[in-house]
């Protein structure tokens, strides 16, 4: 730095047994009471790329708005012409016909999505399979959970639950809306659904003691998640929060 800043030939500098001389111009170091010299060379300067990897459009979904890259998590309130909207729309009335849907947002964070995404890679290897059972499933909450939700991800040990723990002390949802409707706590006359990604994987049957997946005796590892029926699951548990991904709140009505 000496160097640089003062365009200085040699330097002294000392050790806590040695006193040296850097010579710049030579580019060696020189033992004052030994003599000893011997060469040296500077460090490559090391440079930084600005940004970080969540800003790369390859690891984030490609229709996502774009974000500042100092902001943890943003929502983006959906038009109803989008696609985007009608696909949810409809994926909601499915299974809940007279939800009356006041708005759908968007939930961007990458941090939870880079999680969910890198556990959907581990999944690939503990299974040994490029093909993890993941679906779109609902889950009734309170809107005051909303805002820490979409910031920290759902978890029942933070938000609470009222569904009770039959198949496990997890967070549960459901691939019904009218059953996750039943959680959902009104709010000025609308309440909020959440449409989450969820890497289901392997399953099998929860009981209320279970504070996390019980063990396969085939492979003699932990099943993925618990469910209320293996061959027809309406509800499933979940006890790891990389393991989904809220997407999307929905505000509406019923009636």
């Amino acid at each position: 730095i000496k160097f640089i800043k003062e365009r200085v030939d040699t330097m002294e500098f000392s050790s806590p047994s040695h006193e040296y001389i850097i010579d710049f111009r030579k580019m060696t170091q020189t033992n004052k009471k030994t003599q000893v010299t011997r060469a040296v060379r500077r460090r490559p300067k090391i440079c930084y790329i600005k940004g970080d990897y969540n800003q790369n459009p390859t690891d984030l979904p490609s229709h996502w708005a774009p974000m500042d890259s100092k902001d943890i998590v943003k929502t983006f309130a959906l038009n109803t012409s989008d696609i985007e909207y009608k696909r949810n729309d409809l994926f909601v009335k499915k299974t809940f016909p007279n939800c009356k849907i006041q708005e759908i947002k968007r939930i961007q964070n990458p941090s939870l999505w880079n999680a969910y995404i890198n556990k959907k890679n581990f999944m690939k290897k503990k299974n040994k399979s490029d093909n993890i059972p993941e679906e779109y499933l609902f889950h009734g909450t309170n809107p005051a959970n909303i805002s820490s939700i979409c910031e920290q991800n759902l978890d029942w040990r933070l938000h609470g639950t009222n569904v009770g723990q039959v198949y496990g002390q997890g967070t549960y949802f459901s691939n019904r809306a009218s059953v996750s409707d039943v959680y959902s706590v009104a709010h000025d006359g609308s309440k909020s659904l959440l449409i989450v990604k969820v890497l289901v994987g392997t399953t099998t049957i929860g009981n209320p003691t279970l504070t996390r997946p019980p063990k396969c005796s085939v492979t003699n590892k932990l099943f993925d998640t618990t469910v209320d029926n293996v061959q027809s699951p309406s509800i499933f548990v979940k006890y790891d929060t990389q393991e989904y991904y809220p997407e999307y709140i929905v505000k509406y009505k019923t009636g």
